[in-house]
């Protein structure tokens, strides 16, 4: 499923490539780009931290294995790893193993904490983001006084350039503070030549042009971002997974019924929220100046509140239909016992379909061909799956990881196959 929407920027539908689709409001191709932002884009990720919160509770409270922090760090370790290896080795952006192995490493220790306190932990870290997001938009604001400022200025002066006095010049301070907020501003913007200049990079054919091209986004993303937003996103997620596990929301104690209208509720308020952001961050893209002006909050305030209702929609609604249907859970079953390589494979398939250094479709599907591009690679995947797991006990990464970290051996082949 994370191929749906996960391989926009290792397709070449960035931030500017979305940002023109945006704003031109038409067409098919607007419209699957709305329906997979609003209720796809980054939300599949969001399911996926929630999943693992998860399981990190059924591994620290539920296992009676003694060695399982042993094995747990270990395997936050190997993901690390494995994580530097999709993202610089594979050229995949928007890896998640890397995320998922620090953040499983921080907060494994939380799940001993009742319901009522990781809930409380949710809101705390949904509102210390939202904080750290009206900062950075308060220094902008700041910025923007002092560009207004110079501006207030320069109307003063004579608009015939001829006319002006000598001292109708502005000084150092007031040029710099002027061109500061240009320069920030412009960034808000479509950028034609930065679509142009991805596109260029990534459709050589030659690997190491690839590479230098995704290094500092990938850098970016590995570190800066989780650090300074990511891990607050990550953690609220998995707090929520490790107390709705708790109160066993998803089990048997709730009734399929109120599941489902609860994840359709979910779901569509996230939804409506995620459309009203969308507007408001065209505006942005459209003006920041102007928009600035007009509002006292950034656009994204309110984003953990539509990824947090999101994903816990899906999982809601997965749920109830799980108790009610059992095809084709079967062969969603095999899918969830090899995650991780169906995960290195999607992620693989999909850099080498679109890099230069190998199929070379970098830039050249719209969104409505990425939703099919993703639909078709995870039906191959979970056929795959249904095949190995009839064959073999575990997915092949499954079981290299397993022995690399427990240097132990097991069956790999079915007994009766």
């Amino acid at each position: 499923m994370l191929t749906l929407t996960g391989s926009w920027e290792t397709a070449g539908l960035g931030k500017h490539a979305q940002l023109a689709l945006a704003q031109e409001q038409k067409g098919l191709d607007y419209w699957v780009y709305l329906f997979s932002r609003l209720l796809l884009h980054q939300k599949i990720a969001a399911v996926l931290l929630l999943v693992f919160g998860i399981s990190l509770f059924k591994t620290v409270i539920e296992s009676k294995d003694k060695n399982r922090f042993d094995f747990l760090l270990r395997r936050q370790l190997w993901f690390l790893i494995l994580g530097v290896v999709n993202a610089l080795i594979f050229l995949y952006r928007g890896d998640l193993l890397f995320f998922i192995g620090v953040l499983g490493i921080l907060f494994f220790v939380l799940a001993r904490l009742t319901v009522r306190t990781q809930l409380s932990l949710v809101i705390l870290f949904c509102l210390i983001w939202i904080g750290r997001q009206y900062w950075y938009y308060s220094d902008d604001r700041d910025l923007h006084g002092k560009y207004a400022a110079v501006l207030a200025i320069e109307k003063q002066w004579p608009r015939d350039t001829a006319q002006r006095a000598a001292s109708d010049t502005l000084t150092s301070k007031q040029a710099t503070d002027k061109a500061t907020w240009e320069q920030i501003a412009q960034t808000k913007k479509y950028d034609s030549a930065a679509v142009a200049g991805a596109r260029a990079a990534m459709r050589s054919t030659t690997y190491s042009t690839n590479f230098n091209h995704v290094l500092n986004p990938v850098k970016n993303e590995q570190t800066f971002w989780i650090f300074r937003e990511g891990i607050w996103l990550g953690g609220m997620m998995i707090l929520l997974g490790m107390a709705s596990n708790q109160a066993r929301f998803f089990s048997k104690r709730f009734s399929s019924s109120f599941k489902l209208i609860w994840g359709l509720f979910a779901l569509g308020t996230a939804a409506g929220w995620g459309y009203l952001q969308m507007d408001l961050s065209r505006m942005v893209a459209t003006d920041y100046t102007a928009y600035i002006s007009r509002f006292n909050i950034p656009a994204n305030l309110f984003y953990p509140l539509e990824i947090g209702l999101s994903a816990f929609g899906w999982i809601s609604i997965l749920a109830a239909l799980a108790d009610k249907i059992v095809f084709p859970w079967r062969a969603l079953t095999a899918v969830g016992s090899m995650p991780l390589t169906i995960y290195m494979m999607q992620c693989l398939a999909t850099s080498l379909f679109f890099s230069g250094y190998g199929f070379d479709f970098y830039g050249m599907y719209s969104a409505g061909g990425l939703l099919l591009f993703g639909l078709e690679l995870n039906l191959l995947l979970i056929a795959f799956a249904a095949v190995w797991t009839h064959y073999f006990n575990a997915g092949p990464l499954e079981y290299l990881l397993t022995r690399a970290i427990t240097g132990t051996t097991s069956t790999l082949i079915h007994e009766t196959v």
